[in-house]
């Protein structure tokens, strides 16, 4: 990695990450939403003629179900 431009630095910075999500639930259905990463981060930005960089996007998951009884005796 002692060739790496990336790597040629060390680079102390302070990259915070936040998430938020919600559960509702009754005796047969449930559903949930959550998100992660709300404050985007970008990584890695490099001017010495070579563009490179990553950044964490917002994601968004839904979730939900319902609870089916199969039998009597399960």
């Amino acid at each position: 990695m002692s060739n790496d431009l990336l790597f040629s630095k060390n680079i102390n910075t302070f990259n915070p990450n936040i998430g938020a999500g919600a559960f509702y639930f009754t005796d047969k259905f449930y559903a949930s939403a959550s998100t992660l990463n709300i404050l985007k981060t970008e990584y890695f930005k490099n001017s010495d003629n070579m563009v490179s960089s990553a950044s964490d996007e917002v994601v968004f998951y839904l979730t939900s179900g319902h609870v089916f009884d199969l039998s009597q005796t399960l």
